[in-house]
């Protein structure tokens, strides 16, 4: 599942689990406590340190750091052939965010509700061009990338990235004018609704999504090892810091960076882009 979120992580997030524990921790523990958090609101902090504390107390004694890493990272009883494909999967989400450009936030494999693992990540700011929207789809589109060529197949743990990369596709085609036309259907409601209802503007998205997938799987094929690289990494440790993954990026270069995802790529044999 890919996230696009912008909350306190790394750094800035110690002073804020400083905080909510008090006095009595060392620094190194602090900053551990963060970085097994990874990426929390100050809300989500105090909650965390709340049941940590409610834990040691039903057992009488102080807050250990133990606490908090059973309250963070509780037990996970997965087969490890699941956990391998879900970190795999979403290590093709930060890996192919990062080459276009994007802040990846955080990696995670801790199931949340019905999501199985999660990558958030911080797009720059900029004008929304067809290309970028397009790289944004890719984006979404890698993790059941990886799971098709690296894994066994898809699944269904890959319904919310294909719900955000419907609906970008959509809006390129029927919301942004950025398609064949310049017509703006979707008024601001969700495209999935306008596009359900009419066959030929399904097909239009569906052809643009299959494109969009090959260029997704071919990114994941340039990628592998890196991608099976990281995936190890969030297999041991589960959850992925901001600043564990700047370093990780910094030490394994991703060669051939494209500056966003090429406009043929998503043109059809006959050189339309509908």
């Amino acid at each position: 599942r890919l996230i696009e979120i912008s909350v306190p992580s790394g750094r800035r997030l110690e002073p804020i689990v400083a905080h909510h524990l008090g006095g009595g921790f060392r620094e190194e523990v602090i900053r551990d406590v963060a970085e097994m958090i990874g990426r929390a609101t100050g809300a989500d902090v105090a909650e965390i340190v709340r049941r940590a504390r409610r834990r040691a107390q039903e057992e009488a004694r102080d807050l250990d750091p133990k606490d908090l890493e059973a309250v963070i990272l509780p037990k996970d009883d997965r087969p490890t052939e699941q956990r391998h494909a879900v970190a795999r999967h979403e290590a093709a989400h930060a890996l192919l965010a990062h080459r276009f450009g994007a802040v990846v936030s955080s990696v995670s494999i801790v199931a949340t509700g019905t999501a199985l693992g999660h990558t958030e990540i911080r797009w720059p700011e900029c004008l929304l061009t067809r290309r970028e929207l397009e790289t944004r789809v890719v984006v979404a589109l890698a993790g059941r990338a990886a799971d098709v060529v690296l894994g066994d197949g898809g699944n269904a743990g890959a319904i919310d990235d294909l719900g955000v990369a419907t609906r970008l596709i959509a809006e390129i085609h029927f919301g942004a004018g950025l398609g064949e036309r310049l017509i703006h259907l979707t008024g601001g409601a969700d495209p999935l609704g306008l596009i359900s209802r009419d066959p030929r503007k399904s097909e239009i998205v569906e052809a643009h999504l299959r494109r969009s997938f090959a260029e997704a799987q071919r990114q994941v094929e340039d990628l592998h090892l890196e991608i099976e690289a990281l995936a190890r990494c969030v297999m041991e440790r589960r959850i992925l810091s901001r600043d564990f993954l700047y370093e990780w990026f910094g030490r394994r270069l991703v060669s051939g960076t494209p500056e966003k995802v090429d406009k043929k790529e998503f043109e059809s044999p006959g050189g339309s882009r509908s």
